[in-house]
Formats: C-alpha cells, structure tokens, sequence
C-alpha cells in the first residue's frame, strides 16, 4: 500500500471536518449580523463547500453564488444610481409608506469580508485537525513505525 493509498481516507475526513467547521463558523460569526446587517438570511442560505480529494488539489473550497455576497467578500461597491427604465419615477415604501422618485443614490461602501477572516481564523484548528487524522491512518497501517507529529 502506498503512502498516498495510506492517507487518502485521512485527507478527506480533514476535508470534510474543515468544510463543516468553516461554514458553521462564517455563518454563525460573520454572518450573524457582525460583519453585514442580515434581513432575509438568504446569504447565509447561499454559503456552501465542497471537499475534494484529486490529484495535486486536497481539500474543500467554500463559496458563494450570489452576486451582492461576492462583491461584499472581494470588492464592497461604488455609488450608483438608479433611475426608473418603463415608468417615470421610481416607487418603493419607507415605513410602510409608498415613495415615488426619479432616480436614487446608493451611496459606496467597503469591502465587508466574512469568507476570509473566518478561513483565518480556523488556522489552528485545521493544523491540529490534519496532524491529529495523518497520525491516526499511519499508526492505524504502519504500527510497527513510531510517528510523532510535531
């Protein structure tokens, strides 16, 4: 058996324990209300991972599709405005009021990032995690070898 046949399996429980480690904590700490103001819990919804287990390229990836949570994580975004396309002004409600307008700032915000900090902040736990699983599969298939995982 070779080394790599040898910590397949281990690779892809860090993976798996890491994915789930990672999400559970950007949706629960940074996406409490921390970072960004949450109104419908779409974003948190929207946070997936995948583990993977190829050639060259172990571990997971942690994401997201919407467009307003990528631009959030990388970006933040500029001022624009938006004026009405079929109708003469633009209507919305404030305070259960309707409000009619021709056009509307939005006005430009930073970047808010909740997929990086939480990726850093988990630094500790996926070293451990790693030493903890490669050491168990090589004493598990090797036990006549001495490991220590420093």
């Amino acid at each position: 058996m070779t080394l790599e046949q040898i910590l397949a399996p281990a690779l892809l429980e860090w993976a798996e324990r890491s994915k789930l480690r990672t999400i559970s904590v950007i949706r629960n700490n940074y996406l409490s209300g921390q970072v960004l103001k949450r109104r419908s819990g779409s974003l948190v919804r929207n946070v997936s991972a995948e583990s993977s287990i190829l050639s060259q390229q172990n571990g997971f990836e942690v994401g997201v599709t919407l467009n307003y949570g990528i631009m959030w994580e990388l970006t933040g975004h500029r001022s624009y405005t938006i004026v009405p396309r079929r109708k003469k002004a633009l209507k919305f409600k404030i305070g259960g009021k309707d409000v009619f307008s021709r056009k509307v700032t939005i006005p430009s915000a930073p970047a808010r990032p909740y997929i990086a900090p939480a990726i850093n902040s988990l630094d500790q736990y996926y070293r451990e995690t790693a030493g903890d699983l490669i050491s168990k599969a090589l004493q598990k298939n090797l036990p006549n070898v001495v490991i220590k995982v420093i």
